[in-house]
């Protein structure tokens, strides 16, 4: 989906999601839409050959034609403005599939930096995500030693409730 173009809408379902996620899927489909102009590339390169092929056989025909051809220069001038009109269909062409290259050539930077991006923020958050699970570690190593504590003292507190209910008479 290009820049430009409007974003389907979230549904309530989706709102749980975090914007990273959201920003993932937008990358997906970024990169699903250059796999879809690669491919149009392609086939206009299969076109492009079709041409190429057509105009060498032009050629051919046209060398035969000249072979053939004793003291007929107007004809072998016509062959030959046709050739040049096939020739610049063809130029244009290539220019065409250039310009296409050099689209997705850029599509694909725009992507990778945007990939760069979400590495780095990944990265970050995961940092903090580790920094966090050391602190709750360490509470509930405080939380351990302290329900320890009370049960020590809760053992000691019968121990002497015991020892003075059974001294006394």
């Amino acid at each position: 989906m290009r820049r430009n173009e409007a974003h389907a809408p979230l549904s309530e379902d989706q709102i749980d999601e975090s914007p990273m996620e959201a920003r993932i899927a937008r990358i997906e489909s970024d990169v699903s839409n250059i796999q879809k102009n690669l491919a149009r590339v392609e086939l206009d390169m299969q076109e492009l050959r079709k041409g190429q092929q057509a105009s060498n056989d032009a050629i051919v025909d046209l060398r035969v034609t000249i072979a053939k051809m004793d003291g007929k220069p107007g004809a072998v001038a016509e062959s030959i403005d046709g050739l040049h009109t096939r020739a610049d269909t063809l130029d244009a062409k290539f220019e065409k599939v250039d310009t296409r290259f050099e689209k997705v050539d850029a599509r694909f930077e725009k992507l990778e930096a945007k990939i760069d991006a979400v590495d780095t923020k990944l990265d970050e958050r995961c940092a903090e995500l580790n920094n966090s699970i050391h602190r709750l570690q360490g509470t509930m190593n405080t939380i351990g030693v302290a329900v320890a504590l009370v049960t020590a003292i809760l053992a000691i507190a019968r121990g002497v409730n015991w020892i003075w209910g059974a001294g006394a008479p």
